[in-house]
């Protein structure tokens, strides 16, 4: 294992004991409700990423590389779908249409995870999937990552047509929890458009990191999971 090998290894091994602390916290402290329930899912599968991305460094040969790699991309086709969800559940004044969106807005991440799972026969996700080495992406990696950004734009617009209703006093949480995910997605956006490249280390894993300080404060100095009414209605 090389030097980088480890850095990227302690980092993500950071940012997982971080998401791990936080999820824990938040069940142990916060009211059971809709909110938390999407804030945790989508803790969860960062971490997820995480830790697959963390497994893959470990692996020694094709097959489970490929497979630890197949398992992290399960967390990254639904991860704007995720983020979409909890910016809905968080701004919605009504929730009554919540499943229904949950399914359709939920069809196209399936679709992409079942292209990767099936790109052996088709190639389209993958054009070449190498084990330590720079992956040659196809079509439907480059048609899921639009969609990814898309959900995650409509969540973002979301929040910010959300806060500019919100008193003055309520409006520190919301930027928070703005910078907290626009922070990692920037990022991936340089990273998948090649504007920057650092070496092997995965740098919206590691603004991620960042992302769960904002949310941190959010949710403890600024009471995120006790300010919408409808979104704390327990299950």
């Amino acid at each position: 294992m090389t030097q980088l090998d480890i850095t990227n290894v302690m980092l993500q091994s950071a940012i997982a004991l971080l998401l791990v602390a936080l999820i824990v916290l938040s069940l142990a402290k916060c009211k059971k409700c809709v909110l938390l329930y999407s804030l945790i899912f989508l803790q969860l599968d960062i971490l997820l990423w995480t830790v697959f991305g963390i497994m893959q460094v470990f692996t020694l040969d094709k097959p489970e590389f490929l497979l630890f790699g197949y398992l992290k991309y399960l967390s990254i086709c639904y991860a704007g779908y995720l983020f979409l969800m909890f910016s809905y559940i968080y701004t919605a004044k009504n929730l009554s249409k919540l499943k229904s969106r949950i399914i359709i807005l939920g069809i196209l991440p399936t679709l992409f995870y079942i292209g990767v799972l099936t790109n052996e026969w088709h190639h389209l996700f993958f054009k070449e999937f190498k084990f330590y080495g720079h992956t040659k992406y196809g079509i439907l990696f480059v048609i899921e990552t639009i969609v990814s950004y898309i959900y995650i734009l409509i969540g973002f617009a979301l929040l910010i047509m959300h806060i500019k209703k919100q008193p003055k006093n309520m409006r520190k949480q919301m930027i928070y929890i703005i910078i907290a995910f626009f922070c990692p997605f920037i990022i991936n956006v340089l990273m998948v458009c090649g504007v920057i490249d650092y070496h092997d280390i995965d740098l919206t894993i590691v603004c991620f990191a960042f992302t769960m300080i904002f949310l941190t404060i959010a949710i403890w100095k600024y009471k995120l999971l006790n300010i919408i009414p409808i979104a704390l209605v327990e299950i």
